[in-house]
């Protein structure tokens, strides 16, 4: 898998014809509560209380597609300061060759949105398979 990293983004083009996306930055307007120090790996680890927003699940659930398929995929970052990766992104990348780009974030349990989603029964899919489950 061909990969091309740029500061905001990191692309990675695959062989279907779908863009995965998530976002790799997590905002909070206080500093950390807590901050905890790994020696073996050389990081610090801090709790934000509250958490502006995450997108763990998000890159998770990619990884995962990835075991099985390989879909174009797009991780930014700068996403809660203005989707400033994705600008980047989308000034700095050739345009893939997909038909759709399903962004992987929601702000509930149940959340789907779409936007010039040309294909009514890919939404209903989506939908439905989002309400089967909660």
């Amino acid at each position: 898998m061909q990969v091309e990293e740029n500061i905001g983004y990191v692309y990675a083009k695959g062989n279907l014809p779908v863009l995965l996306v998530a976002h790799l930055d997590t905002y909070s307007n206080q500093t950390p509560e807590q901050i905890w120090y790994n020696s073996n790996e050389d990081i610090l680890y801090g709790c934000m209380q509250p958490i502006g927003a995450d997108d763990r699940c998000g890159v998770y659930a990619i990884f995962k597609i990835l075991e099985d398929l390989n879909p174009h995929v797009l991780f930014t970052v700068g996403e809660e300061l203005g989707r400033l990766g994705a600008v980047v992104a989308s000034k700095k990348l050739e345009e893939p060759n997909v038909k759709y780009i399903i962004e992987l974030d929601c702000a509930g349990y149940n959340d789907c949105v779409f936007y010039l989603c040309g294909n009514p029964q890919f939404r209903e899919y989506i939908e439905y398979d989002s309400k089967r489950y909660h």
